[in-house]
């Protein structure tokens, strides 16, 4: 699922003060208790009003946003330069998930009013709470980055480096003030995700915002390597929220594939030299993430680094629930030279460079003639077309290659007109 929420009710509200020094960052220990009465009577003196006859407790836990749209405000202290960045961030939203910021309109009950409030860098009640809610910006920090990580919680999402798994990801020896750990039960866990911009920046060397990396070639996280949302972010949204079209497909757990997740994978017609299908994986492994072919015997995914490599933990399969066409969407492997990374479906980034990873197919005539088909990884920085060689790891070895095809997405425009 690639981003990952910790637990907590929708009345926690969050702080988030990434890249500030001057901001206290401190929750109360009262909001993390899960009461939604203490949250409500300690939240913006008492603008979030009680109503009677409704148990906001029962009612709104954990509470989605209904299809996915999020009706909102846009409060009198923002400036101008302050609702740009605002669009800015609804943008990042719009472009890359099925979510939805709709103005309010009369007789909307539930909004989020977007506010400036300069004694905070950034705060967000998480999830549908009921009624008024808000994310605020302030300060230094009134960004497209900052507002991305409060609509995050907005959202339902918590903090990266609060899931309960993050020990073993980055560490906090040595620092005096270590954030709780959290277990969230409604989203299942994936690939950890250094570069999600709901972790707290984070520093090799001497951190404990965010912790200090423990994995290989990670030398910072969150807002500090990305300015919006990371592709595991907006794999976990989009899974969240049950999002459809050209955002339906979903990496699942090698370790834990269901026989619902195994009706969904799919192998775009190819198989292996032994008749097994080839299913695309993808893995983090030495702070990057590559894409290889599963090998659901050992649940491992083989990738490339350094040479061929098959990997068995942070390992996750594609699946495309509803088969490769629906709804006239359709999922198919296109040439290197007509794919466009705007329709390709990225499976991750790189942490060292920010490259975007893409998923990749290729085969290769052997010199006895069998044919080797893999999946492997092409990276790109650009959203215009794939120039760069595709890393293959084949079963008979690594190669690169020009002659690729990209897993990309689209809407079938002859689909559309027969079922207009």
């Amino acid at each position: 699922m690639g981003i990952l929420t910790h637990f907590l009710i929708p009345l926690l509200l969050i702080n988030f003060c990434a890249g500030s020094t001057n901001i206290n960052c401190n929750v109360p220990s009262s909001w993390l208790s899960g009461n939604p009465t203490i949250q409500r009577s300690t939240s913006s003196s008492g603008q979030v009003p009680y109503v009677s006859g409704i148990n906001f407790y029962n009612t709104y836990l954990w509470s989605k946003w209904p299809q996915g749209r999020v009706k909102y405000k846009l409060n009198a202290t923002l400036t101008a330069s302050d609702i740009t960045e605002v669009r800015k961030a609804f943008n990042e939203y719009h472009t890359k998930t099925c979510i939805q910021f709709l103005p309010w309109e009369q007789g909307d009950v539930d909004f989020v009013s977007i506010e400036r409030d300069d004694n905070t860098c950034g705060l967000a009640h998480v999830c549908k709470i009921g009624g008024y809610q808000f994310a605020q910006f302030g300060g230094g920090c009134r960004t497209m980055s900052t507002m991305v990580h409060e609509l995050g919680h907005t959202l339902c999402l918590g903090h990266e480096h609060q899931r309960e798994d993050r020990d073993d990801y980055v560490t906090y020896s040595g620092c005096h003030q270590v954030p709780t750990k959290y277990t969230n039960n409604h989203v299942p866990k994936g690939i950890y995700d250094y570069r999600s911009i709901m972790h707290y920046w984070c520093d090799a060397n001497n951190a404990c915002f965010g912790g200090r990396p423990l994995t290989p070639n990670v030398n910072n996280c969150g807002g500090a390597v990305t300015t919006g949302l990371s592709v595991f972010d907006v794999d976990g949204i989009n899974s969240l929220y049950n999002c459809q079209g050209c955002t339906r497909h979903r990496w699942r757990p090698a370790q834990s594939l269901t026989q619902a997740d195994r009706g969904n994978l799919h192998n775009f017609g190819h198989y292996s030299q032994d008749g097994n299908p080839l299913y695309p994986c993808r893995a983090l492994y030495h702070g990057s993430v590559s894409v290889g072919t599963f090998d659901d015997a050992t649940k491992s995914c083989r990738i490339y680094y350094a040479g061929v490599v098959s990997v068995t933990e942070n390992v996750e399969v594609l699946t495309i629930p509803g088969g490769l066409s629906q709804s006239c969407y359709k999922y198919e492997l296109v040439s290197r030279t007509t794919a466009s990374p705007r329709t390709a479906i990225p499976a991750g980034s790189s942490n060292w460079d920010g490259w975007v990873r893409y998923i990749a197919y290729a085969s290769k005539t052997l010199a006895n003639g069998v044919t080797d088909k893999t999946f492997g990884t092409v990276s790109t920085y650009t959203q215009s077309s794939f120039t760069y060689s595709a890393d293959m790891p084949s079963s008979s070895g690594i190669y690169y290659t020009l002659d690729y095809d990209v897993l990309s997405c689209r809407l079938d425009d002859e689909c559309m007109r027969w079922n207009g």
